[in-house]
């Protein structure tokens, strides 16, 4: 299998997607694309939306209009199913009286000035998307950490170096379950990076006492968005459940065949 580069755009809203899709909830995922008027928010919640779908999933598209009467419309989907995921743009989401209503919120931080940054709302969103998108933190908000399972090149000290801006410290892990391929990178940064074009990736095993070791590894939200830019679209992040009882997030292979 070899994975070649990718656009950049999408890749950050897979990987918003990856996020959105990591909830199991029992009720539809409610997940606002908020910032300053103008910046951007109804086209990134239409590409969402249009990821979203392409996975097989049930995506509902509102546009705030302000009102109280809003919060109704946004909460109540009638006949949607519970793991639908219902995305609203618009400004000022995370004010009241639509504050608490979100599951997830993608800020679209488009720097330019406005009262409403005041506020800190890039602070309080659990997503932040710079213009074109690119992705700037993911995963909670500016204060969460996040758990992360790695069992490749994210575990090399150069890799976290040029992409978290330190070494780390980890736990050593495994993950039941799932055995270990590899795939061929022609992506030149992550070449470069790595230093190899031979990385492991990992598949869902039906043979129970398969096992993949690895590094339980605690990543600030910035951290995350950055490890989702470096892994390439062979991989998409999912949450597993680890040998040591850990709920954590992980990157598997985006097709669970086995490449001939």
């Amino acid at each position: 299998m070899i994975e070649s580069s990718r656009p950049q755009g999408a890749h950050a809203v897979n990987r918003v997607v990856d996020q959105l899709l990591g909830h199991q909830l029992g009720h539809p995922l409610l997940v606002a694309v908020d910032g300053v008027p103008g910046a951007g928010q109804a086209v990134v919640a239409r590409a969402l939306v249009a990821a979203i779908e392409g996975r097989g999933r049930v995506a509902v598209h509102l546009s705030s209009d302000g009102s109280p009467e809003f919060v109704e419309t946004v909460v109540h989907q009638p006949g949607a199913p519970s793991d639908a995921v219902v995305v609203v743009d618009g400004a000022f989401l995370q004010r009241e009286p639509l504050a608490e209503v979100w599951d997830e919120v993608v800020f679209v931080d488009a720097e330019q000035h406005d009262p409403y940054l005041d506020e800190h709302p890039a602070q309080r969103a659990t997503i932040v998307v710079g213009a074109g998108p690119v992705l700037r933190r993911i995963g909670g908000t500016g204060s969460a950490t996040v758990q992360l399972f790695s069992y490749g090149t994210l575990r090399l000290p150069q890799v976290q170096v040029a992409h978290f801006g330190r070494e780390l410290d980890g736990t050593p892990d495994t993950l039941p379950a799932h055995r270990a391929d590899w795939v061929t990178i022609t992506d030149p940064a992550v070449i470069a990076d790595s230093g190899t074009d031979r990385h492991p990736i990992v598949r869902p095993s039906t043979d129970p006492s398969d096992s993949v070791p690895g590094t339980l590894l605690t990543l600030t939200t910035t951290d995350l968005a950055a490890a989702d830019t470096y892994e390439v679209p062979a991989y998409h992040r999912v949450p597993v459940d680890l040998g040591s009882g850990t709920r954590a997030w992980t990157y598997l292979a985006v097709n669970p065949a086995t490449p001939s």
